[in-house]
């Protein structure tokens, strides 16, 4: 999903539908977990969240994304943010 990468290697800020909420988020790792399912690690600031935790670092399923936009803001790097990310096992992008 190029728009994904092109927002991370920005550093910009993304807001999209996901299961019904729309969330605003820092898109940090694009890739596929070891089943083979496209993912966004990414930390939320905003928006709504279905498990009740609206500040946090969370996966999200692309495929369930819908409405994808950049926002012309950008985000300084997280530092809890780890290059390494267990649940991802093949990235495609991340951010430097």
């Amino acid at each position: 999903m190029r728009p994904l990468c092109d927002a991370i290697k920005r550093r910009s800020i993304i807001q999209f539908d996901y299961r019904g909420a729309r969330r605003t988020v820092e898109p940090y790792l694009h890739g596929y977990n070891k089943t083979g399912i496209e993912v966004l690690r990414a930390y939320q600031i905003g928006g709504a969240s279905k498990t009740g935790h609206r500040f946090c670092w969370k996966l999200f399923h692309v495929d369930k994304i819908e409405q994808l936009n950049l926002v012309k803001i950008t985000f300084s790097l997280r530092k809890d943010y780890r290059v390494i990310d267990r649940a991802i096992t093949r990235v495609h992008c991340q951010v430097d």
